[in-house]
This record gives structure tokens, sequence and C-alpha cells, in this order.
């Protein structure tokens, strides 16, 4: 059963106190009465592509083949304006791309070769109420108005010089027919089809149909549903209205990727709602923001909103003072922040915010999120953003902002410079080739003297990624750890305009390429002697410590000053009183705060018998560290507990008691002077990062 062979949804159906008249008819029948349908304003424009016409067009051959009604289902109608002439205007909520596809295709049949004029004379009576002298009312369907020019001038001449999809379906049927030459056929399959026409008495139950149809063809977006809603209440003058100065320069303003409309109703409920908003719940929150909302005014906010959300993606940024901070956040091909810098946009346009403070946020976003990918923890970040929106500060706007994501606590803390230096010296930066060209750009102007523009450069690997029978034996014996270890990290990386000509060059050819490079990060490889693991290590380090000053973290945080406030409520409680008097109060407090500071985005936990140090782990937090103190014995108990020994660490290496590991594989240890603790920490650390790189 084809998309057009189906079932009514709506036949019979009540809305409240209001029935519709659902009554089942030859489609025909809409076409030869004195009618007019008409596309409200607020629908989108035809969109059908080739495949939904070839859908369409062969049920209709099949259906006239086979001498059977087919069935093209629902068409949901309001009456438009009743009008003392005989002309009838509905305005159509459901069916248009069907209608409109239908009417291509009979004005296709009328000029195709061999149509007799009997059978013209009958299709212009579906095409044109015929007789009638007002030209408002001549046409049997009108389009919303992007289209109508270019519909309207093929229905009346079989032709048009408009561009678009219109003129695209028409001459596809054009072809359709004559290449089959189906004429027969389809006219008689035009007759088989039968429709459902749904006639709604009351707008309200237009919006409320809308809403709960699934229509064939192609689904709406968000953003259509938003436009629907927004624009479907009120008389055709004022949807006219609302649509011409608010609505078009909308969709205008960001041209044919209408993902970006999109994202841009996705950001705007986030911010609105200081909350994330997943993309299939856009509709559903706007619906829930407008209740007892003035739709005009409402208008007017959305179009304050989407300008800087233009700029914020890229648009109209050419004399943007704030281009190379957007680009600083841009760059890293990411929309999760969107909300919250929506939100930064708009105060400072509403003076709410100084352009320095704009700036200090755009920076420390970008910041937080590259540091945040290349440490693994940037997973629940479209989550993060929204929420800092309820953190700010009007009078310390910025300062607000840095301090929320400072002292977060858990997996999205920011991540201090060691762990991202760490992190990106090994870290995989060209499985994104376009984040890895943003942050290789960046350490070249960092570096160098002259602007580089990145879109005249590629990504070089100067260690190739194939690998021929000299780079092996240059490279030694090792050479497959050496590839597998290295190929993609920012050690082996840097940008060229010459990348086809390097290819897989022995590294002393490729130096002379470099050599005359205008980037200096290249132009630095033609002074080393060779190129193997300990030259890429330590390029990885040093462009690594480069990195760490462009995508900076603020000082003068202490991220455990959260532990010592109240913020976990009954778990501080079960601390103090599992603590009491016990002269291990201290002991436990260091080594607490030892762990939590070498392992970045651990958590602590209480419950009454233990606390726990939660390490990130593959998965979540799998593994754990768990502090136990025995108080009797005025000692820690430091546990790493797992079911079975996984290997990270040998239990010798923990305990220093073989004998002490118990049944589970669980390995302790203990804690007795502070001199104890940095020897535990390590240990602790090592499990922390091999149970952060199993998350890559």
């Amino acid at each position: 059963m084809s998309q057009f062979t189906q079932t009514s949804r709506f036949k019979n159906k009540k809305q409240g106190d209001n029935v519709l008249d659902a009554d089942g008819k030859p489609f025909k029948s809409l076409l030869e009465s004195s009618n007019q349908l008409q596309i409200p304003i607020y629908q989108r424009t035809y969109d059908w592509g080739k495949q939904h016409c070839k859908q369409l067009y062969d049920d209709i051959v099949e259906a006239g083949r086979s001498n059977q009604f087919h069935f093209m289902g629902a068409i949901t109608l309001t009456m438009h304006t009743r009008q003392p002439a005989e002309i009838r205007r509905y305005q159509i909520i459901d069916g248009q791309q069907r209608i409109a596809s239908i009417m291509l295709l009979l004005r296709a049949l009328k000029g195709a070769a061999g149509v007799s004029d009997e059978l013209k004379v009958k299709i212009d009576n579906l095409l044109f109420n015929t007789g009638e002298s007002d030209e408002g009312y001549r046409h049997k369907l009108v389009l919303a108005t992007d289209d109508n020019q270019s519909f309207k001038e093929i229905i009346d001449g079989g032709e048009t010089a408009v561009p678009g999809n219109i003129r695209a379906r028409f001459n596809q049927f054009r072809k359709w027919l004559a290449e089959d030459r189906t004429h027969d056929l389809v006219w008689r399959g035009l007759q088989a089809l039968t429709v459902v026409s749904i006639v709604l008495d009351k707008e309200d139950d237009a919006q409320e149909i809308f809403d709960s149809m699934n229509s064939t063809g192609l689904n709406l977006t968000e953003a259509d549903r938003i436009q629907n809603y927004m624009l479907m209440h009120g008389k055709p003058d004022w949807q006219e209205r609302m649509y011409r100065d608010h609505w078009r320069p909308l969709e205008q303003q960001f041209g044919d990727a209408h993902a970006n409309l999109g994202r841009f109703f996705q950001s705007y409920m986030a911010m609105r709602h200081m909350a994330f908003v997943k993309e299939k719940d856009v509709y559903k929150k706007f619906k829930e923001y407008m209740d007892e909302r003035d739709r005009e005014e409402e208008f007017l906010e959305i179009s304050k909103y989407s300008k800087h959300y233009a700029d914020l993606i890229g648009i109209s940024r050419s004399r943007y003072p704030l281009k190379d901070e957007v680009e600083y956040v841009r760059g890293q091909e990411t929309y999760v922040a969107d909300p919250l810098l929506l939100k930064v946009l708009v105060d400072h346009s509403s003076g709410v915010i100084t352009l320095d403070d704009v700036r200090q946020v755009f920076l420390l976003i970008g910041s937080y999120h590259l540091r945040s990918r290349v440490c693994d923890t940037h997973r629940a970040l479209d989550k993060v953003f929204p929420e800092l929106i309820s953190k700010i500060e009007s009078n310390q706007y910025a300062k607000s902002v840095e301090k929320a994501l400072m002292l977060r606590k858990g997996a999205n803390t920011f991540p201090r410079d060691d762990r991202f230096k760490e992190r990106l010296e090994l870290f995989s930066l060209y499985r994104n080739t376009k984040v890895c060209k943003y942050v290789l750009t960046k350490l070249e102007h960092y570096s160098g003297k002259e602007r580089v523009i990145p879109n005249d450069l590629s990504i070089e690997h100067i260690m190739p990624q194939e690998l021929n029978d000299d780079w092996k034996m240059y490279l030694g014996e090792n050479y497959e750890d050496i590839y597998e270890k290295y190929i993609h990290t920012i050690g082996n990386l840097t940008l060229t305009a010459f990348n086809s000509e390097l290819g897989n060059m022995q590294f002393s050819d490729k130096q002379n390429i470099y050599r005359e490079s205008k980037v200096t990060i290249t132009r630095d490889l033609a002074s080393l002697e060779k190129w193997d693991q300990d030259e890429i290590t330590t390029r990885a380090r040093h462009l690594a410590g480069v990195a760490v000053k462009i995508w900076s973290c603020p000082e003068g945080y202490d991220r455990l000053a959260v532990i010592d406030k109240d913020e976990f409520g009954y778990e501080r409680e079960l601390e103090e009183e599992y603590l009491g008097e016990k002269n291990t109060a201290d002991l436990w407090n260091s080594l607490k705060r030892a762990i939590l500071s070498a392992c970045d985005g651990t958590e602590f936990r209480m419950n009454k018998n233990y606390g726990i140090v939660r390490l990130p782990a593959k998965g979540g937090y799998k593994s754990s560290i768990i502090c136990s103190l025995e108080s009797l014995l005025n000692r820690i108990h430091v546990t790493y507990y797992t079911n079975i020994n996984d290997g990270v660490i040998e239990p010798s290496d923990f305990v220093r008691d073989v004998s002490e590991v118990r049944r589970y594989g669980d390995l302790r240890t203990t804690i007795a002077s502070e001199e104890d603790i940095d020897t535990v920490v390590e240990l602790v650390k090592k499990v922390w990062r091999v149970k952060s790189n199993e998350r890559d």
C-alpha cells in the first residue's frame, strides 16, 4: 500500500461538540464544484521532490489500469470566507502538497501531445472556475505568496520563467507523460481517486487537527509547526501582515539552510526554559511558553533574537565586532553553547552587559568546550550551558558565568591545565578534521607573525597516513606502535598548502617544502634532524603548552571549595556525624582533597559507613575509590573496589600485605599519617587515568 492509499483517521471524528464534516467522495468533485481552495500563508511552500511525485504518478497510472478506486487520504479544510457569490473559498489545512501536485499533473496532461480538445475542456473545468469574471476567483487552487506566481503562470500558459520546485515538478510530469504515453491511463486514474474531505467549522479545530495529523509526503519540521501555530489564528489579512512583516524576513535571514531556523528555535526555547530542549520537543515547549502570550509581541521578540543568532552562526558577520570571539567558539563545530551565547548577545544589545564582558564569556566558553572535548567530558554540555543562564548575575555578568563553570563538580568540571595538556598530547585530534584545522590555525596565529587563511591550507600528517617501506624502515622495528599511537595526534599534524605534493615523501624531502612554508609551525619542522617518536612527543608537549595559554583556565578558583560548602545536604551532615570528634578528621579531609585535586572529574559522596570518591569510567562511574574510616584504629582504609582484578594495577603495588587482597578482588591499603597520602594518591591517580582513557 503506497502513501496515497491509506485509511482516514478523521472520518466521523468529533472535536468537542463540533462534528467534522468528513465525507468520502471522488477527488474530482472537490474541483468540479464552484470552489476555490487556498493554501494559507502559514503553510510551508510546495516542496515535494521527484520521488514523491513519481509515487503519486505511478499510483494514478495503476488506478487507471486496474479500473479500481484508489483512496488518496484525507483533505482537511476550513471555510475561509463566505461570499454572496456562488464561489466558496476554503483554506487547506492538510493536503496542499497532494492537491498542488495533481493540479500540475492535470496541466501537464492538458498540454501533452495527442490530447483531444474535448479532454482539454474537461481539464479546464478542474483547473478553473470557468465563466468567473473576477480574476481573484478564476483559479481553483491558489498557492501561498512565494509559490503562486510560478504556479499561476504554469496553469494559465504551461510555462514559467520562475525557477524552483514547482517548475521542476511540472516539467517532470510532462516528461513522464511524453515518455510513457499514458494519457488515457492518467485521466482514468484521476477519475478513480477518492478522498475524505474534512471541513472544520472552528478555528481551534484546525489547530488541534494540524497538531495531531501525520500527513503523507514530507514530515513537518518543528519550525514548520511553530510557523503554523503563530499564523493560523487570526483573520487572513492579519496572517498576511504577520507573514510579510515577520515570518518571511525570518526565513530569508537564514536562507536556504532550513536547519538553521530549527536550531534557532531549539536554542531560543532552551534559553527561555534555562534547560536543554530536545529537537523533537521544541514545538511542545514553544506552545507551553506561548501560553497567554501575545503572538504579535512574540514575533517582535523572535525577530530580535534571530538577528543575533544569525550573527552567532556566521550569517551577516562581515563587519561584526565580535567576529573573532564568535569564531573562537563556532570553529569547534558545536551548537551546544548557543542558548547561553544567544542570551549574552541579546543582553549586550540591551545594555545589560559590556562588550568586554561579552568577550570574556565567549573566550571562557570556547576554552571550556575545547578542554571538555579533549578530556572527553563534553557529552552532557548541551544540558550544562542552558542551566548556566540561571546562574547569571547582571551586576557581575562574566564573573558569575566564570564562577558557575569553575565550581562545577562531577563529570563536567572545568578541566585544569595539567589534565588538558596531558590529554591533548595524545588526543586523536584528526578524528574531527574541522576542529583539527581550527586548533592548528589558532596555534599558528599564536606563534606566527602572519595570519594564515585556513581555507587555503590542508592538514598535513608529517608521518604519513599510509606508511611505505621507506617510512617503516625509517621509524624502526616499533613503527606499528608509533603509527597507532601518534598518527592523528597534535605532535604529528601541521598545516600546508602542498598536502597532495607531500604525500608519503620521506621526512628529509618534506623538509625542503616545509622550509618555504609561510606557516610557522610547519616551517619550524625544517630545522629538525629527524622525525621519530621522541620528536613527535617533544613537539606535542610544546604545542600542548601553547594550547593551555590559548584556551586558558581562569585562576583563583578552588574546585574543592564546593565540598566545604553545605551543597551536599544530608551527605555533609552524615560526614560530620561520621567523623565526630575523632582525631582522624584532619587526615580524612587531607586525603579526600588530595585525591579530588589529583583526579579531575571525580565526585565525593558520603553514606553512614564510608565516603566514596567516584572515578569517571567508560559508560559512567563504574569504578570507585572507597575511603573507609576505621576510627578505633585511628587510620583510614582506602579500597579500590573491583569484582575481579582488572589488571590496572598490581595488588602488590596497592597493598602492603598481598594477603589483604579480599575474596572478590578488592584492593585495600591503609593511611596512618599525612606521609602516606602521596603514595596512595599516585596509585589512585593511576586507576583514574586508565579509567578515563577507556572512555576515548
